[in-house]
């Protein structure tokens, strides 16, 4: 059995980050656990049901307390890889590096370019991740890592991999923050619906991968802001990281990088 953990990490303390814990069984991929922040994931672990009405708060990660809250929820066993939505390195970094240019080139003509990081962010955040993760044991995948690595926390890039999901030729227009981007001179009422039938293509695919992931979506008639909808996005994206994770424990996936840090991407 392979357990998945994957993070949809805020690059900053404020804002909440998505988990998504999957578990592999007689080979089959279950979904064990969502959360849209560390703290609801820490207190899922101890049996308390998520409260999708109210705002998730953001903290710093703790890696411990991550891994053991993962551990309750696995009845004792361990998460065997980590895959993260955020900037890491095995050598510090402040500006752009070759796994965010590589991906680019790759990707950039289908909408996916990546973010630049800078010294501020993911600054503090990322170091943290990386950092807690492999003093808990786990190495940075690079290029060189081979894949199904156990122990390794594996950068992710949830856009590309969601154009291998869907099967699409552009990157999908999903994100709460850019809906004003997407459809413009349109009415709040109208994004909210749009976004949600985003949500429900995600969702739709991703349980074609890994079954038992709950029904955690809204309703679009009862949802009345599209700040409210962030949290089913940062969970969304933690399952396609966890995703992501199967891939590369299935050999299906390719390091986008060098030997100090690598983007991986479903084939």
């Amino acid at each position: 059995m392979v357990a998945i953990l994957g993070i949809d990490a805020a690059w900053t303390s404020k804002q909440p980050s998505g988990l998504a814990l999957v578990e592999q069984k007689s080979g089959r991929w279950l979904c064990r656990g969502i959360a849209p922040s560390y703290l609801s994931f820490i207190t899922l672990s101890y049996g308390k049901a998520i409260d999708w009405h109210s705002r998730p708060t953001g903290s710093m990660p703790n890696a411990k307390a991550i891994l053991d809250a993962s551990k309750r929820i696995l009845h004792n066993k361990p998460v065997d890889i980590v895959t993260v939505d955020m900037p890491i390195s095995t050598v510090e970094f402040s500006s752009r590096r070759i796994a965010d240019e590589k991906v680019s080139r790759a990707f950039g003509g289908l909408g996916c370019s990546t973010h630049s990081p800078t010294e501020e962010r993911p600054g503090l955040m990322g170091k943290t991740i990386s950092s807690e993760f492999v003093e808990m044991g786990f190495t940075i995948a690079t290029e060189d890592t081979p894949q199904s690595s156990k122990n390794c926390i594996v950068e992710v890039y949830p856009h590309p991999a969601i154009i291998k999901l869907l099967n699409i030729d552009y990157r999908l227009e999903y994100k709460t923050l850019r809906s004003r981007q997407f459809w413009p001179r349109t009415r709040v009422r109208y994004r909210i619906e749009k976004l949600v039938q985003q949500f429900n293509r995600i969702f739709n695919a991703l349980s074609t991968e890994i079954e038992c992931i709950p029904d955690f979506l809204p309703n679009a008639n009862t949802t009345y802001t599209l700040t409210g909808l962030k949290k089913y996005e940062d969970v969304l994206d933690a399952l396609v990281c966890a995703w992501v994770g199967i891939k590369y424990y299935e050999g299906s996936a390719e390091p986008f990088g060098d030997n100090t840090a690598a983007i991986w991407i479903p084939v």
